[in-house]
């Protein structure tokens, strides 16, 4: 239960609020999965290979806009 409060807290600080605008939610038509944006304009980011493997085409969300 502590550990929830201590997230919980954690949560709020600035710099945290910063890195949760990076992870991104990743779509394809078999899978699906999470990663992270490395570039400033979001076109570049990281996942696992098995989220994408064998995909033609897929779909990036961030938690205010969408890619596709």
């Amino acid at each position: 239960m502590n550990s929830i409060k201590k997230s919980a807290a954690l949560s709020f600080q600035s710099d945290i609020q910063a890195y949760k605008k990076s992870v991104v939610q990743i779509s394809t038509h078999d899978s699906k999965g999470t990663g992270f944006s490395i570039s400033e304009d979001g076109r570049n980011f990281i996942t696992n290979a098995h989220v994408i493997e064998d995909a033609l085409s897929l779909t990036v969300y961030f938690p205010e806009r969408r890619y596709i």
